[in-house]
């Protein structure tokens, strides 16, 4: 550890993100607007393939960097906002349809607890592979927060894409209500 890092869990740099590589996102985001990803008909094909799959959203990013410190351990969240926010943690296994750990990866991206998305560096954005022998994960970082403007905001969530040999990838979004009120769901726009 180095007499300038405070803690040596918690990346001490932001990568950015290439110009070529937002580009890229960009002119998916728009491709997929228009069409896998449209609203009006994406339950009929790709919501149809997994009862939990959900929209990627316009903010993914190609080429996320591996934030895993330890086997299922990863810090997800940007030092900046690790130290200006609440922690959280979020665990989990990913496991096959009879039980059995899958060694998975997880491409993860949230808005920080503004509700800002990170457009210019791999900030609150990462993937992360979970423990082999369990299928277990726990990531550290900051909870999401809402965004949008006045009546139309988003519930908060972390988008993720689920990766594994031999499976079907699956992307979804995990949202967090306050206090877990239903309320928030009906509302989101």
């Amino acid at each position: 550890m180095s007499a300038t890092s405070t803690n040596p869990s918690f990346p001490a740099s932001l990568t950015s993100i290439p110009l070529s590589t937002r580009l890229l996102s960009f002119l998916s985001t728009v491709i997929w607007s228009l069409t896998t990803e449209n609203p009006l008909i994406w339950r009929f094909f790709q919501g149809a393939a997994h009862p939990l799959a959900d929209l990627s959203g316009p903010y993914y990013m190609y080429g996320a960097p591996n934030v895993n410190i330890a086997p299922g351990k990863a810090v997800l969240g940007a030092t900046e906002d690790l130290k200006a926010s609440p922690l959280f943690l979020l665990s989990g296994k990913v496991l096959g349809p009879n039980g059995e750990p899958v060694e998975a990866t997880l491409d993860l991206w949230q808005a920080n607890t503004q509700g800002e998305y990170s457009l210019s560096a791999y900030r609150n954005r990462g993937n992360i592979t979970t423990n082999p022998s369990t299928g277990s994960f726990e990531i550290l970082t900051v909870p999401p927060g809402i965004y949008g403007i006045f009546g139309a905001q988003r519930v908060a969530h972390i988008h993720g894409t689920i990766t594994a040999p031999g499976y079907q990838s699956l992307t979804t979004q995990l949202y967090f209500c306050p206090k877990n009120e239903l309320m928030g769901f009906q509302t989101d726009m």
